[in-house]
């Protein structure tokens, strides 16, 4: 039921970008859960959220000034091009941010259908990385050092 729970939480993540879902992968890892699980359950509801902005990023484009000026300046048709690779690379590194890349996709109109498998695969691939970090350094960390609250979550 906490995977569950995880998922829903993180849907808002993409606009709400105080919810931090590597904050949440290391909290829960430290809590003895599945990494594979919380992996499993951040991306899902990160996928979620993110083709929300794919489907709806065009009309938030449309209201947004900002987006506006930058999309006026931007190569269109070369970003068209190359948008599920893009995509596919900001969902497991995070660099350009997601949410600004499903926009841009939603800009352009790529295929959704395409998107949603290459976003929760990098997606569920960092936090599967980020959620065994605990696992991993163990041996070299000694979880009594770290402030109480974190381990009371």
């Amino acid at each position: 039921m906490v995977y569950f729970w995880i998922a829903l939480a993180v849907i808002p993540s993409p606009i709400l970008i105080f919810i931090s879902c590597e904050a949440i992968a290391i909290i829960w890892a430290l809590k003895d859960c599945s990494s594979l699980a919380l992996a499993a359950s951040l991306a899902l509801g990160q996928t979620i959220g993110f083709t929300l902005l794919c489907v709806f990023g065009g009309q938030l484009a449309e209201r947004w000034e900002r987006v506006r000026k930058l999309r006026e300046r931007a190569d269109l048709p070369l970003y068209q091009r190359h948008a599920p690779k893009l995509v596919a690379w900001a969902s497991f590194v995070g660099v350009p941010p997601v949410n600004i890349s499903c926009i841009a996709a939603a800009t352009v109109k790529a295929r959704v259908s395409l998107l949603v498998p290459l976003l929760f695969t990098g997606r569920f691939a960092r936090y599967w990385i980020i959620a065994s970090l605990p696992e991993v350094f163990a041996d070299y960390v000694n979880p009594s050092l770290l402030p109480q609250w974190i381990l009371q979550l």
